[in-house]
């Protein structure tokens, strides 16, 4: 009897449970976004971000003494804005700052269901004592969840978290201190040379699982075939792009994934032309180093460089992305460097179109296919006579005005002519 009573007792607690969820749900999805598509970044945005990010790369903050990372409430969403962009494109995310607490809204995009295109949520995290993060309130569409309820969760979700993932929540300790105004959030931290490894160590599990490992082996170990086929001289792109992806193309009729091959094809080439090696990152006893050529892309090895790099930033990525950082490198060498280049930029722009044809599932296949015949460069990237090279800072100011204006469209209209010619990336 008493058993039974349990029993009846559970099956009531389960019913409220997925009647919550249901609720909860029903509330959340709805046809109006809380959070609309913002604008990809600017190459001004671009540059912002990556300077932050390098300014608080790990590797270069070790010290005995506290650190700040600074961010305005603007930084804080276009640092939002890439992640989404980088990872979960269907998300879109802003953050709004106050005295001592960081209000964050989401929405994500649904595929398509007779509930509603989006789904809404909301959190309002508030920091006590200059470290401690409370959740004053959570919200799915219009429906909030109840405090008490938010009391009894948060230490069951702070249990379960150091349980499952102690090694990360242990990185709370080096934070000493979070100040938020209106304005902007100032993070204090500390961090010493000990913490380095395990820092890399758990980087590396979260950004590499088994299935990548292999593919990264493996795409290494057929570069090194490939490597020790060729001279020690200058090597067109052509003599390992066709053969790379004719192994992905091999690799694809086994596992039926040629996205995936595609990408990591793309990102083994890209990290062999600016002299990395990825597989340090997973195992030191696989790690071996590859037998180094010039690649060159119409004899210059630049134009390899910005091509081979900028499809890896898209298949990490987005050629929006991609494109930003291709415009702000340029923007950098007219600034005291090598001058702002239109045939780079044409190298960065066709890295774009083949990283989103040999990304996308319809032409993922196509695209193996075409490599594995291509026989000239200019199926690649076509013709860059007449391109303006060398422009100091102020003679693209004076020719050009800005990106954007009119007369760095009309160049940009004609690359991608140009590259609409190329075989390669026709339709």
């Amino acid at each position: 009897m008493k058993f039974n009573r349990i029993i009846y007792l559970f099956l009531i607690l389960l019913f409220i449970v997925a009647a919550a969820v249901a609720t909860a749900v029903i509330y959340a999805v709805d046809d109006n976004a809380l959070v609309a598509p913002a604008k990809s970044l600017a190459a001004e945005q671009t540059a912002q971000i990556q300077q932050i990010l390098k300014a608080n790369n790990p590797a270069s903050v070790i010290s005995t003494k506290n650190k700040k990372l600074f961010l305005s409430m603007e930084q804080s969403n276009h640092i939002l804005l890439y992640g989404s962009q980088k990872y979960l494109p269907a998300l879109n995310a802003r953050s709004v700052f106050d005295k001592d607490r960081v209000y964050l809204k989401m929405t994500y995009r649904l595929p398509e269901n007779p509930l509603g295109r989006y789904f809404n949520a909301s959190l309002l995290i508030k920091i006590e004592y200059g470290k401690y993060l409370v959740l004053e309130k959570l919200s799915f569409g219009s429906l909030s969840v109840p405090r008490f309820l938010l009391d009894l969760a948060t230490p069951y979700m702070l249990q379960q978290l150091n349980k499952y993932y102690a090694s990360y929540t242990a990185l709370w300790d080096h934070i000493k201190r979070i100040d938020v105004t209106s304005a902007d959030l100032t993070l204090h931290y500390q961090l010493d040379k000990s913490d380095l490894t395990g820092l890399k160590k758990m980087a590396t599990e979260v950004l590499i699982n088994d299935e990548l490992s292999e593919r990264i082996l493996a795409y290494h170990g057929e570069m090194n075939r490939l490597l020790n086929q060729l001279g020690n001289r200058e090597q067109s792109v052509i003599k390992l792009l066709s053969p790379l992806f004719r192994f992905a193309a091999i690799r694809s009729r086994q596992n039926s994934q040629p996205v995936a091959e595609n990408q990591i094809a793309l990102l083994t080439l890209a990290a062999y032309v600016v002299n990395r090696n990825p597989t340090r990152y997973i195992s030191t006893d696989a790690h071996n180093d590859l037998k180094k050529i010039t690649l060159t892309l119409k004899g210059r090895k630049d134009l390899a460089q910005h091509f081979l790099v900028s499809s890896a930033i898209n298949a990490l990525s987005n050629a929006a992305w991609s494109q930003a950082i291709g415009l702000q490198k340029e923007l950098k060498d007219s600034d005291g460097g090598s001058g702002f280049s239109f045939v780079d930029l044409m190298a960065d722009i066709s890295g774009n179109k083949l990283a989103d044809m040999a990304l996308h599932e319809k032409t993922a296949s196509l695209m193996q296919k075409r490599l594995l015949v291509i026989a000239s460069e200019n199926e690649i990237i076509g013709d860059i006579s007449y391109l303006p090279e060398g422009l100091t800072e102020t003679e693209f100011r004076t020719e050009y005005g800005s990106i954007g204006s009119e007369e760095y469209t009309r160049l940009v209209r004609e690359i991608e002519r140009r590259l609409l010619l190329c075989s390669l990336y026709q339709r």
